[in-house]
């Protein structure tokens, strides 16, 4: 009975995976393919061919400082927007995770024309890519989809949890999707990895148009998404609130790109640290970045469903707790020398996953449902100009400092989670501080 219980409940999960481990793939799949044509730009690469590691690194970091203003800035306006106009039509959030992946879609096409069109230089096929991935809205705008659809259709008390989900699937499908990529380039090649991703993407679209209701029992508060809806929905970030609640809402605006800008900026040079310091290669960094996420994934249930629902703990003290052990992990990853280290120091981090998790869930019990919509546009928003920063950010950190000292980068990291530190212990002494006033009125 339980066991059914828990499948009715099931909507955004399956589209949510598969979506995530066809991004996972193509991602990777994509950067090697601008990694291979920084090595060798005049014709594809035979196994084992000789290729100047140092100098396509540099070629590729430099990409990657430019590239997130396509993929990421045209998300903004676009999730501004979407967010206002998903509450004023019913809360319909389906379309928000449907778009991307028809972008996602039509950016495999592309990027597989770019494998038989060689000669199309690094630079034209990582600005290309990003480009039709952002007019689309990509990650960021499906897990805002997710994220506040699954808060739409669930219980206060229930919502930490099933956010703790939505994370712990997003964290465990990428690393899935890393792994077979990893393995499906190197014994298949390109084109079978990129088939592989459409026919993904297409399950996903097809299990989304299935599982997934629409909740349409709310009348449309508006019909304008113009420029009035934009200002409304700002409108309800900073708008006064009960006790400190403003003011909590505006902390979780900070603590959100804070904990994206450390796991995008990580990654987005990761497999160029792995490569030229322990000499890794596809599979590999695929495994090891499927052992890592698998221990956030499992680390983020275990955390949420503990400290939350057995030990009854506030969502900002798991925050605090989880972040501590985010700064611990990140200073042993940057001094590592060994590749024993790199598989220690993750198991450290165990809560990374519960920081995101409990930022939304924060959020989502102080502000209205029929506001929530707005308000998960803008912290959408503001996860959407993170890349901006932190892509140029951790990449020319990591060029300029590769040769000597490598793991210098992950300093960065260090930084980011000491301010979400501050801010959680914030949280909890405003928390206390309204507690003790409400005390003292009812006394």
């Amino acid at each position: 009975m339980r066991i059914s219980s828990v499948l009715k409940q099931v909507s955004v999960e399956p589209m949510l995976v598969l979506y995530y481990v066809a991004a996972a793939i193509a991602t990777l799949a994509g950067t090697n393919l601008v990694l291979l044509k920084a090595c060798n730009p005049n014709h594809s690469p035979a196994e084992g061919d000789a290729c100047d590691e140092v100098a396509a690194q540099k070629v590729v970091t430099a990409i990657n400082t430019w590239r997130p203003s396509f993929e990421y800035s045209i998300p903004v306006l676009f999730i501004l927007f979407a967010g206002a106009w998903s509450d004023a039509h019913g809360k319909r959030r389906k379309p928000l995770m449907i778009l991307p992946i028809a972008g996602e879609i039509v950016t495999l096409f592309y990027i597989t024309s770019s494998v038989y069109f060689w000669k199309w230089t690094p630079e034209m096929t990582a600005l290309f890519e990003s480009l039709f991935r952002g007019l689309t809205g990509g990650r960021t705008c499906f897990s805002f989809g997710a994220i506040t659809y699954i808060a739409d259709n669930t219980y206060p008390e229930q919502r930490t949890f099933r956010l703790a989900i939505i994370t712990a699937l997003i964290f465990i499908s990428s690393p899935i999707g890393n792994a077979l990529g990893g393995i499906l380039r190197v014994t298949f090649g390109f084109y079978v990895v990129f088939n592989v991703c459409l026919i993904l993407n297409l399950l996903a679209l097809l299990s989304g148009l299935i599982l997934m209701k629409r909740y349409n029992d709310e009348e449309c508060l508006e019909k304008s998404c113009g420029l009035p809806e934009l200002k409304k929905t700002w409108k309800t970030v900073f708008k006064e609130r009960t006790g400190h609640n403003r003011t909590i809402i505006l902390l979780m605006l900070i603590v959100s790109p804070l904990f994206g800008g450390c796991l995008i900026g990580e990654y987005s040079v990761l497999y160029f640290y792995l490569r030229y310091k322990f000499h890794w290669g596809e599979a590999d960094y695929g495994f090891y970045s499927a052992f890592r996420m698998s221990l956030t994934f499992f680390g983020t249930l275990i955390s949420i469903g503990v400290l939350s629902r057995m030990c009854r703990l506030s969502d900002e003290v798991i925050g605090l707790i989880a972040t501590t052990s985010q700064i611990v992990a990140a200073l042993g990853n940057t001094f590592a020398q060994f590749q024993w280290q790199m598989f220690l120091y993750p198991t450290l981090d165990l809560m990374h996953g519960a920081i995101y998790t409990v930022g939304h869930s924060i959020v989502s019990k102080v502000v209205d449902s029929v506001e929530l919509g707005k308000v998960n546009s803008v912290l959408g928003t503001v996860d959407s100009l993170i890349p901006l920063i932190v892509f140029p950010l951790y990449n020319r950190t990591y060029s300029m400092t590769f040769q000597e000292k490598p793991g210098t980068f992950f300093l960065i990291s260090v930084a980011f989670a000491s301010v979400t530190w501050v801010i959680f212990l914030t949280v909890i002494v405003l928390r206390m501080k309204q507690s003790a006033k409400v005390h003292t009125t009812v006394n």
